[in-house]
Formats: C-alpha cells, sequence, structure tokens
C-alpha cells in the first residue's frame, strides 16, 4: 500500500513538473511573441515617418536665389496661394538666366500658369535703369518684395519682357555673338545699367499711384 502511494505522488508530482515547464515555455513564447511584435511595430512606424519625411522634403521645388534674395520666401507663398504655378516661379528667379536658358530657345521653356486675379496681388511698374533703358519691376504686396525684370525674362504675368534699345545695346556689347538668353541676369546689369528705383520707392510709388499699364 504504501508503495502504491509512493508511485502515485511520484507520478503527481512529475506531473505538476511537466505542467509547470509547459507554462513556463508558453510565458517565454508568450513573451517573445508580444516583444518580437513591438519591435515589428516599431519599426513600421519608423518606415511611416522616413517616408512622411521625405514627401515633405521633395514637395517643393522652389530654390533659393542669388540674384533675388527673397525669391524663395516670396515664391513659397504665391505659388501656396495659387497665384503662380511653381512652372512660372521658375522662370521668375533671375538665376535661371544665361545658365538654363543658355544655348536653348524661348520655346523651350514652358511660362506655367497664373491667375487671372494676379494683378490684384502683384504690381507691376514701368520704370528705367541708370542708363535709360526700360525694364519693369515687380511689386509682390503679400510678402512685399520687388524684383525687377530686365530685357528677355519673364514677368510674373506671362509672357517675355522686350526692349528694343536694350537688345541693341546687348547685341552691340557682346559682338552679336550671344543672345538674351545666353545672358545672365547680371550681365544685363552690368551693361543696362542698375534700376532707378529702389524697392522702397517702388513700393512708395505703387502704393499711391496703382500699377502702371
Amino acid at each position: 500500500m504504501k508503495r502504491k502511494t509512493l508511485f502515485l505522488l511520484s507520478i503527481l508530482t512529475i506531473s505538476a513538473t511537466l505542467l509547470s515547464c509547459c507554462k513556463s515555455a508558453d510565458s517565454v513564447d508568450n513573451s517573445e511573441t508580444i516583444e518580437t511584435t513591438a519591435i515589428e511595430s516599431e519599426a513600421t512606424e519608423g518606415t511611416e515617418t522616413v517616408e512622411e519625411t521625405e514627401i515633405e522634403t521633395t514637395a517643393s521645388s522652389i530654390v533659393e536665389s542669388e540674384s533675388w534674395p527673397e525669391y524663395k520666401e516670396t515664391m513659397d507663398y504665391y505659388v501656396d496661394q495659387g497665384i503662380v504655378s511653381e512652372t512660372r516661379a521658375h522662370m521668375l528667379n533671375p538665376d535661371v538666366y544665361g545658365t538654363e536658358t543658355a544655348g536653348k530657345s524661348t520655346e523651350d521653356f514652358p511660362l506655367g500658369t497664373g491667375s487671372p486675379d494676379a494683378t490684384q496681388y502683384i504690381l507691376r511698374l514701368k520704370t528705367t535703369t541708370t542708363k535709360g533703358f526700360k525694364i519693369q519691376a515687380f511689386w509682390y504686396k503679400e510678402t512685399n518684395t520687388v524684383t525687377y525684370v530686365y530685357c528677355g525674362e519673364v514677368s510674373p504675368y506671362g509672357g517675355w519682357f522686350s526692349d528694343m534699345d536694350s537688345m541693341d545695346a546687348l547685341d552691340e556689347a557682346f559682338n552679336h555673338e550671344k543672345t538674351l538668353l545666353d545672358m545672365t541676369h547680371q550681365q544685363k546689369i552690368d551693361i543696362l545699367g542698375e534700376p532707378s528705383m529702389t524697392p522702397e520707392e517702388v513700393i512708395e510709388y505703387l502704393s499711391v499711384n496703382g500699377m502702371t499699364p
């Protein structure tokens, strides 16, 4: 009888031990599963964050400009408001002339689109350089910035600005060996002269008198 009792106790002890081991193993497995899931979740979140950052970084193609320091902040605003398309904004950067445009014709550059109401937000003043050549000054009212458009450059209203006297002077300066699109914005300033009005004077005039036809 004693032997039977001891035998039964041994069986019960072994069974309890086995059950305990199984539970422990299940616990480890569950723990590993939870940790693995957490890691995969973190990895997924990290991937999503990277993708979102990349989208934000590449959302706008507007770059800085050496010739017009306020160019990027101005175009970021006007493109965002739908007043000027990114394509046109690109052509309003003075840096593209004589570099991207060199060796090409006007037909190679789409001018993009602009809002029909653009003249309410961008005012034009027809003015001259210090040497008397015609140029156009544009006041971007919302950002309170001014830029000057010389012969052979695009205006924010669309179209290429031209002036015969300026063309003659530029042709003579380069001995007819360059087209307008081969000349940089700075070269035009050097030959035709600086704007005769400062940005502050342009803003003051347009504030009082409005846009010139």
